[in-house]
């Protein structure tokens, strides 16, 4: 989005010259040709007929790791460290699926799917024989949740 509000569009991309320091770059070309021609900002926002923005090819590992160092984010962690990263180490430790012997990007999704279908049922059993729930009763909400 411009400083007028309007959207712009991408219209190219290249690798921008190594700066002191390093760090991989590209230059992305965003324009509205359009809207341009009459904005108000025109002499603010670019000098040429586009506007130009720099992006780091890994600005989003950088924006984490900045975001992860303060307090909030140490705090996330922790509580993500208790919700995801269990189940992680559960697939890793008492199933052994530290090493995936398939090659190829739908093999590997297919065999994770059929993992952690496989880890949630067992969950879902143990909670139901823990809580000495009826079964019927869990698969009619199953249903009901599945019908909304």
């Amino acid at each position: 989005m411009c400083p007028n509000n309007e959207e712009l569009t991408l219209d190219g991309s290249y690798p921008a010259p190594q700066e002191k320091g390093g760090g991989n770059k590209i230059k992305l070309i965003y324009s509205n040709y359009q809207t341009c021609k009459n904005c108000k900002y025109k002499g603010k926002c670019y000098k040429t007929n586009h506007r130009t923005i720099t992006r780091y090819v890994h600005e989003v590992t950088y924006k984490v790791e900045r975001l992860m160092s303060t307090k909030e984010g140490m705090k996330d962690y922790k509580l993500r460290s208790k919700t995801v990263e269990a189940h992680n180490g559960t697939f890793k430790r008492i199933y052994n699926y530290d090493y995936i012997p398939i090659i190829g990007l739908k093999r590997v999704q297919n065999l994770m799917f059929t993992i952690v279908v496989s880890y949630n049922l067992i969950r879902l059993f143990n909670l139901i024989k823990e809580n000495k729930m009826n079964l019927y009763s869990v698969i009619s909400s199953i249903k009901f949740i599945a019908l909304t």
